[in-house]
């Protein structure tokens, strides 16, 4: 995201890429073309990086704190459940989570005290008196997010607007086209009857909701109505 940033701000300076149309800069950073760039170079770049807005351009809705209590937090980092879900311990991704996770919760014991368990009690204590804090910490420096939140975890999560609390632009929510179809079939057929299903008027919305997800998702801002 960043690089790609980067890449549409500096690829087309001359001076800072010498391959300009036949080398990206991301490449001939990576090259013995470094030797070409000298300090002010490098420094233009550091400016570019540290002003670059932060866009987290695929997220999903926060858990409400209800239900973040009741997912085993170890599902961060993989895709399984139930019985699978146990072997997550060993992963590469479960192991790097939780050394990440250390500097997050601040903790300032030994390594060797740093387990799983202790791990889970820390985050507990942020999520009931510091959550707020916490999430500022997570959120720090994102200038803005594009929402997905198509998941049908309507119950479970906060709403797409309510994150602009911790950004610096409104969130932007992705629709996803097939999930609007999906709510408007189960609106029809809540209301439906079975002598409904031989009008000619019921077809007709039935057919039209089968056809909207071959409408192209779209991006709305947070009031904007689709």
């Amino acid at each position: 995201m960043i690089r790609s940033a980067l890449y549409l701000q500096l690829s087309h300076d001359k001076e800072l890429n010498p391959y300009k149309g036949q080398l990206p800069l991301g490449l001939a950073l990576t090259t013995s073309s470094t030797k070409m760039l000298n300090i002010d170079d490098l420094k233009r770049i550091r400016t570019a990086i540290q002003t670059t807005p932060i866009i987290d351009n695929h997220a999903h809705n926060l858990l409400d704190k209800s239900s973040a209590n009741h997912i085993p937090f170890e599902s961060i980092t993989t895709e399984a459940g139930e019985e699978a879900l146990k072997t997550t311990f060993s992963s590469l991704s479960h192991l790097r989570a939780r050394q990440q996770l250390k500097e997050l919760y601040d903790y300032d014991g030994h390594d060797d005290n740093w387990d799983w368990p202790r791990l889970l009690k820390l985050r507990q204590d942020w999520m009931d008196n510091r959550q707020h804090e916490l999430y500022q910490k997570c959120f720090k420096g994102t200038h803005v997010i594009l929402m997905d939140d198509g998941l049908n975890l309507s119950g479970d999560v906060h709403s797409y607007q309510w994150h602009d609390q911790y950004t610096a632009a409104p969130t932007k929510r992705i629709v996803r086209i097939e999930r609007e179809a999906e709510l408007i079939m189960e609106r029809l057929l809540a209301t439906a009857d079975p002598a409904d299903a031989k009008s000619e008027e019921f077809q007709q919305k039935v057919h039209h909701s089968r056809v909207l997800p071959t409408i192209p998702a779209r991006i709305v801002n947070s009031n904007e109505s689709i």
